[in-house]
C-alpha cells in the first residue's frame, strides 16, 4: 500500500497523540497498581507455582524413600535375630 506524505504525517500525529493520551496513562497506572497489589498479596506467577509444585513432589518422593528405608532395616534386623 502506498502512503502519501499527508497520510504519513497524520499517522505520526495520531501515534504521538495516543502516546500522550489519558488512556495510555490509565493503562500504565493500572499495570503499576496491579503489580503492587500482587506483590502485597504474595501472588506468584504460574511458572513459579509450577516450579514449586514440582519441587514439593520431588521432596515427597525422597521423603517416602527415607521412610521406607528404616522400615526395611528394622524388618531385616528382626528377621536376623
Amino acid at each position: 500500500m502506498i502512503q502519501t506524505k499527508s497520510s504519513k504525517n497524520t499517522n505520526a500525529k495520531l501515534s504521538e497523540f495516543a502516546a500522550h493520551s489519558p488512556l495510555q496513562d490509565f493503562a500504565r497506572n493500572s499495570r503499576a497498581t496491579l503489580s503492587s497489589k500482587a506483590t502485597k498479596r504474595d501472588w506468584v506467577t504460574q511458572k513459579d507455582f509450577d516450579c514449586h509444585a514440582e519441587f514439593l513432589l520431588l521432596t515427597r518422593k525422597k521423603m517416602s524413600h527415607l521412610k521406607v528405608k528404616p522400615a526395611v532395616t528394622e524388618e531385616m534386623r528382626f528377621r536376623g535375630s
